[in-house]
């Protein structure tokens, strides 16, 4: 998307307000001197009044909100067009400023002009004799929240690992970002796409605050020690996963919970595009579970996230996925796997 430092000194010279309105602009279009602003932080798009000198949100389309709008086109004619990734719709608006109906009343698996953060085409995964993925292909885009379903041993966290390229797979392709995921710079696919593991081992003593602060190690130059910004970003990813005053606390004596949102915090800290977790809600109470994903759905919805996590409670995946794929394992002999809206 186009920065927001940019279209906050856009929005200064046009109206001299700043960027105050906006949480995360990532696409805009202009039509006879009116300008609008797609942010799907805001689950909204904003249309400058050139009476009133401001921007007016635009949130609701007849009788249902939008979601997650990330582009605005204008066509020659003069007909604007807003796509919305996590409706999987495309709007029409009107010559007054309005939303008044839906351009594509069939969801749409992938919006003209939006880009996915990370997909597969036609992809095998096998365990020795046993086909756990055959045949997949999906596009995960920014906004949206997958969550992986299925038995144990059907493949979700070879899924996961193949994602992230730790795990081989034995056909088709993975992408990050429209480049093959075997194309990227190790470093550099670290800035884009994180992964919590489903077991976290600690061979020795480190305080909770240094684990965390590894999740910055791709950001950093060589030889570069963090900075008091990478401290910051470690202290609220802490703070977020409700273990602010654990900072100094040895992993080594936490409970299996406040490990666990310890590595939460690291991938938290690390802040890719595309956040993958194995399980995180393993060893949590009800209580950090919700806070857990509350807050991953969050930041898919607010700052365009794309969030894909294995789980096995079903009512959570339907209150805050997006999507979900399941997998139709039968005695661990094999595996279907469709996505689910």
């Amino acid at each position: 998307g186009i920065a927001k430092s940019f279209f906050g000194r856009m929005m200064d010279a046009l109206v001299g307000r700043g960027d105050e309105h906006f949480i995360r602009p990532t696409g805009v279009a202009e039509r006879d001197g009116v300008l609008y602003v797609a942010d799907p932080g805001a689950q909204a798009l904003w249309i400058l009044d050139r009476v009133q000198n401001q921007f007016i949100k635009v949130g609701q389309v007849r009788e249902e909100a939008l979601g997650s709008p990330v582009a605005v086109a204008v066509r020659p004619d003069g007909a604007v067009f807003v796509a919305d990734t996590l409706l999987k719709k495309v709007f029409l608006l009107d010559r007054a400023g309005k939303l008044i109906r839906i351009a594509a009343e069939e969801g749409l698996a992938r919006p003209a002009g939006l880009a996915y953060d990370a997909a597969t085409q036609r992809l095998r995964l096998r365990a020795g004799p046993r086909t756990l993925v055959e045949g997949l292909s999906l596009n995960i885009h920014r906004g949206q929240l997958w969550c992986v379903l299925g038995a144990n041993g059907s493949g979700k966290t070879s899924l996961l690992h193949c994602l992230a390229g730790l795990h081989p797979a034995q056909g088709g392709e993975v992408r990050l970002q429209d480049r093959l995921l075997a194309d990227w710079p190790r470093l550099e696919a670290a800035r884009v796409r994180g992964l919590l593991p489903q077991a976290l081992h600690d061979a020795f003593s480190a305080c909770a605050l240094d684990v965390v602060l590894m999740g910055r190690h791709p950001h950093l130059e060589r030889w570069a020690w963090e900075s008091a910004a990478d401290r910051a970003l470690a202290l609220q990813a802490l703070q977020c996963v409700d273990l602010k005053g654990f900072a100094q606390r040895d992993v080594l004596t936490l409970s299996g919970g406040e490990r666990q949102r310890v590595g939460i915090a690291a991938l938290l800290a690390q802040d890719p595009t595309v956040l993958l977790l194995d399980e995180p809600l393993a060893h949590l109470d009800l209580r950090h579970q919700i806070g857990v994903l509350e807050h991953l759905a969050l930041l898919a919805r607010r700052d365009g996230k794309a969030v894909v996590l294995a789980l096995h409670d079903l009512n959570l995946a339907h209150r805050f996925a997006t999507t979900r794929c399941c997998s139709a394992a039968r005695e661990h002999r094999g595996s279907g796997w469709w996505p689910r809206s």
